[in-house]
């Protein structure tokens, strides 16, 4: 019975381990700082370790209520604290009365001795697994890092090409002005052309005069039909340079749109393995709930059955009348 509680124990102890190794896995920045603040432990002790589960009553007192838990670490186990205490006082069976221990906090109401009551270390920091957990986050807060910085830099371009953009918006404008002030004045050499047919119409014997006035409005007309050939060469040169950015622009766009796939399907690819780890640590999980289980029946009716056993018979003591 004594080797099947041990063997059940160490099957237990090494689920324990396993489980703190997947953990200890993870690739989420979320899992590895809630992880960081938890020191890292290793047993030293070449005998197993037992895990204490503490049961406050009403005034919170950690010198009463503890009693021994099915979990035991070997040797070379790893596991997590997140709370040191030291307690003395505490009467029991496995304690001593007067001396002191150091107990580290495992999980909610359970603890294991760091320094026994001879003053022995049984556990000490890992500090090779926290090194590795260090580095992961290390590696997570550099890749933050170098996100803001593409982020930054996206930011600048995209700031550069809204001042380009509005540099062509203002070109557009003070074309547009130019247009409109050669329809006002188109529109008004052609009331002075109106009005010079009107003379001609009139004063007919002044043909010198208005051969004179014709050839000045033809030499109007002919710079402003210059000017608007000019205008329309910068247009077309404005317009195939707005031509090129546009080309640049849309390369840059469809390099970015390949990058969002990659990263994409990189994350689906992180979500596939996590889902895959979460599921395994679901099934070991239940498995050591139902040994737990199993074994806490098991000692339940051999107490219950001794207890029947060794109860006396009450005598009768009141005397027959």
């Amino acid at each position: 019975m004594a080797d099947s509680d041990s063997n059940t124990q160490n099957i237990q102890a090494e689920m324990m381990e396993d489980f703190d190794v997947l953990r200890g896995d993870f690739n989420s920045l979320e899992v590895l700082m809630e992880q960081f603040c938890k020191t890292d432990m290793k047993i030293i002790g070449s005998n197993p370790e037992r895990i204490w589960r503490h049961e406050p009553g009403k005034k919170n007192d950690l010198r009463t209520g503890w009693k021994p838990d099915t979990t035991q670490l070997s040797s070379g186990a790893l596991f997590q604290i997140s709370e040191v205490v030291s307690i003395t006082g505490v009467s029991g069976k496995g304690w001593n009365e007067t001396s002191e221990y150091i107990m580290g906090k495992v999980a909610e109401n359970k603890w294991i001795r760091l320094i026994n009551f001879r003053g022995y270390a049984t556990a000490v920091p890992d500090t090779d697994t926290f090194k590795k957990r260090t580095q992961k986050l290390v590696g997570k807060i550099q890749n933050i890092q170098n996100q803001c910085i593409r982020e930054k830099e996206k930011r600048d371009m995209a700031e550069k090409r809204l001042a380009e953009a509005e540099d062509r918006v203002a070109s557009t404008e003070e074309q547009r002005s130019v247009a409109e002030k050669r329809v006002k004045e188109f529109e008004e050499n052609f009331r002075k052309m109106e009005a010079l047919n009107e003379e001609k119409n009139e004063v007919a014997t002044k043909s010198v005069s208005i051969a004179q006035r014709e050839a000045a409005e033809a030499k109007v007309l002919m710079r402003y039909f210059e000017d608007r050939m000019t205008d329309s060469e910068k247009n077309a040169q404005n317009f195939a340079d707005n031509l090129k950015k546009s080309e640049s622009t849309v390369r840059i766009k469809e390099a970015e749109v390949k990058e969002l796939e990659d990263r994409i399907k990189d994350l689906e690819a992180q979500l596939e393995q996590s889902e895959r780890i979460r599921m395994k640590l679901e099934i070991e999980e239940n498995k050591a709930e139902d040994a737990s289980t199993s074994h806490g029946k098991k000692e339940s009716s051999t107490n219950l059955t001794k207890s029947k056993k060794s109860k006396p018979k009450r005598k009768n003591t009141n005397p027959v009348e």
